[in-house]
């Protein structure tokens, strides 16, 4: 009989498993309508269904679902032998459109937490399978494959872009952060004024996530 693990220390999560698999629960299975848009640009496109694990700070465990951007190839490329990348061990439905090879993670269907639940660990925000993955696939196949230019070039300009909107979003949350500091010495000094020398903690802000939830084992 498995035990569940103590429970964390200051509030945070602990993912104990992750897998993978293409057999989507009841009510979760992509529209085949928006599967076929996204093949007809991108002939090897496979939904996959990520399904991560979680104990929470109370001991208790919680499965959420994800939808992940899957690539089928015939065999491992050498690029990715080459970076160490590994195939998916996925189950595949009876009527899996490609036979034998293997399937690769391309990137999960998912949001970061904000600053608040990625320090708790908390789970990614889930992105439902719409017309939006969609819209984001066609627009990234064609910036990476239909657009002039190497390769090696548009990786490297997207590696640019991303590392520039990571530099802006830190840069975002440490002015928020000395805003928020202003806005408190602000506070204690209106208090002290008023002779409240000890005022009430703040409320802790509860942090919200929209998912799917398979269960909860207490």
């Amino acid at each position: 009989m498995s035990t569940n693990p103590a429970p964390s220390r200051l509030g945070q999560w602990q993912c104990v498993d992750t897998h993978y698999t293409c057999v989507f629960p009841a009510g979760f299975a992509p529209d085949p309508t928006l599967v076929a848009r996204i093949r007809s640009f991108y002939p090897q496109f496979v939904p996959v269904c990520m399904v991560k694990e979680y104990v929470t700070p109370t001991g208790g465990r919680v499965n959420y679902l994800f939808h992940v951007i899957g690539r089928w190839e015939q065999m491992p490329t050498p690029d990715d032998v080459e970076n160490g990348r590994e195939p998916l061990r996925v189950e595949r439905p009876r009527d899996f459109p490609f036979d034998g090879g293997v399937v690769y993670e391309q990137r999960p269907w998912t949001d970061p937490p904000n600053a608040q639940g990625q320090r708790l660990n908390l789970p990614d925000l889930f992105r439902p399978f719409d017309q939006r993955l969609v819209d984001w696939m066609d627009a990234a196949h064609r910036e990476m494959v239909r657009s002039e230019g190497t390769m090696a070039s548009k990786v490297l300009e997207s590696l640019r872009k991303e590392q520039d909107a990571e530099a802006k979003e830190l840069a975002r949350v440490k002015e928020n952060g000395r805003l928020a500091l202003i806005d408190d010495r602000h506070q204690v000094i209106k208090l002290l004024d008023a002779g409240k020398i000890n005022p009430p903690p703040r409320e802790p802000q509860t942090y919200v996530q929209a998912q799917t939830v398979l269960e909860e084992k207490p």
